[in-house]
């Protein structure tokens, strides 16, 4: 017997199930905020040791970029791909969760 194409609306439908079982098992994740939340709770201005870090990173991609022959043009989007690599489990994402002189609210 020769396997023969279900035609692209049995496709569609198997992917669209995949889809949904796939986003069902997931955990969900909010990126929403609540600007009420924290309107009586002090946070201290973290800009500086964030400012550090990001200078950190680019001093580190440009130094690795002048070993690896990178040109000028490849340097943003490789500094982009370093630090948002994963949308969800980004290096920023995770150096604000992880740093103790990043306030943060609620801990």
């Amino acid at each position: 017997m020769i396997w023969r194409h279900p035609g692209p609306a049995v496709c569609v439908l198997v992917w669209g199930a995949v889809a949904s079982i796939w986003n069902a098992a997931a955990p969900l994740q909010a990126f929403e905020t609540d600007q009420y939340l924290a309107l009586d709770a002090p946070i201290a201005d973290s800009a500086a040791v964030v400012n550090a870090y990001l200078n950190e990173e680019l001093e580190l991609l440009l130094n690795r970029s002048a070993s690896d022959g990178l040109r000028c043009e490849q340097v943003p989007d490789r500094y982009y791909r370093r630090l948002f690599q994963w949308l969800l489990a980004s290096r920023l994402q995770k150096f604000l969760k992880n740093e103790p002189a990043v306030d943060l609210f609620p801990d």
